[in-house]
């Protein structure tokens, strides 16, 4: 039986490791500067991480309210390195790092696309054809990654793009990120009825998050050959022009200067 429209549907959230939940680091200058500003640093081999304030508590909620997919483009063992360190230290909520309470992705489950980088480096993609294996609808799927070529395979607003965690600029005691403004945030998607991709639209910037259009602009301008077939295909027709040019055909458009806050221009009519 088919769930009525005016009833939230069961939601998928899919959280990056670092940059948004930790900070990997193997700098043994920035690992002095983010103690001497009162982080711990955890692990013990070439990898260190610095853990967010409050990312128990924060998985905790989340584990509640959401099925929870933890997918970083690391290697399978890095990955398990990076979860022994958070847990060993308490970071982690029972059943994280077994992968019982959420499922835990790693770089086996990213597709490696050549060509793509100015710097000619293979991307790892996170691309959500992969939920389809696991019957996960992508209507009600969300990813929080600080990475936007990540995502670039997927629908523009079904990614959120907060600010990189750089624990090198900012102590424990004003890192309230992922419980004061993320968490509220994901608490009102998780009851919204409306499809994630428009959600997001509308209200991705009250959280600092970044418009997605514009970052991918940004990255890959000028456009290449192997960028705009992937883009084309899911980049929605209105948008196009902010990748393309004003025709809407495949040549690459001059990159916008200003990333423009505040909510879509429709989303700011409907809220006068």
């Amino acid at each position: 039986m088919p769930i009525p429209p005016d009833i939230p549907r069961q939601k998928t959230l899919i959280l990056d490791l670092n940059g948004v939940l930790c900070k990997i680091e193997r700098s043994a200058t920035a690992l002095r500067q983010a103690k001497d500003l009162g982080w711990p640093v955890l692990g013990s081999w070439t990898t260190w991480v610095v853990p967010r304030s409050g990312l128990r508590e924060f998985l905790e909620q989340v584990l509640e309210l959401f099925c929870v997919i933890i997918w970083t483009s690391r290697i399978e063992r890095n990955t398990e390195l990076v979860l022994e360190a958070l847990e060993s230290a308490g970071c982690l909520p029972p059943g994280v790092k077994s992968g019982e309470a959420c499922r835990i992705w790693n770089q086996s489950h990213c597709d490696k696309v050549e060509g793509v980088s100015k710097d000619g480096i293979p991307i790892l993609m996170k691309d959500f054809a992969t939920l389809e294996f696991w019957n996960i609808s992508t209507r009600d799927v969300l990813m929080i990654d600080d990475s936007p070529e990540k995502g670039m395979t997927n629908f523009p607003y079904s990614t959120l793009y907060p600010p990189t965690f750089t624990p090198l600029v900012t102590s424990p005691d004003d890192d309230t990120y992922l419980n004061s403004k993320l968490l509220p945030w994901l608490k009102g998607w998780g009851k919204s009825v409306k499809v994630t991709r428009n959600y997001v639209e509308e209200w991705y910037s009250v959280i600092g998050c970044r418009n997605p259009l514009y970052m991918l602009v940004d990255m890959f301008s000028p456009v290449s050959q192997t960028v705009q077939s992937i883009l084309w295909r899911y980049i929605p027709s209105r948008e196009r022009k902010l990748l393309f040019n004003k025709n809407c055909t495949k040549e690459p458009a001059s990159p916008p200067t200003v990333d423009p806050p505040g909510p879509s221009m429709k989303s700011k009519k409907k809220h006068k």
